[in-house]
């Protein structure tokens, strides 16, 4: 079973906020873009399973579905 889905393989995607990766000695900063690449699977938001693994600055982050927003191109102002 999966949980509520906003995103999809292949969408480009922007983190909300800052996120540590401890082992790589990095932070995710808000506004980083990322690229969906495998949705995971969901049992219960309590297991601290997460919805999405992207890649963001070539590294594999995971992320919940509410740490993510839809990644808008910027407009043509020309």
């Amino acid at each position: 079973m999966f949980g509520e889905r906003n995103f999809n393989v292949g969408d480009l995607v922007v983190c909300k906020s800052p996120v540590e990766l401890t082992f790589d000695d990095y932070i995710v900063q808000p506004g980083e873009i990322g690229l969906v690449i495998k949705l995971m699977q969901y049992q219960d938001w309590l297991t601290g399973e997460y919805d999405y693994l992207v890649l963001i600055q070539g590294r594999e982050v995971f992320f919940f579905d509410h740490e993510l927003e839809p990644y808008e191109s910027p407009r043509d102002t020309s």
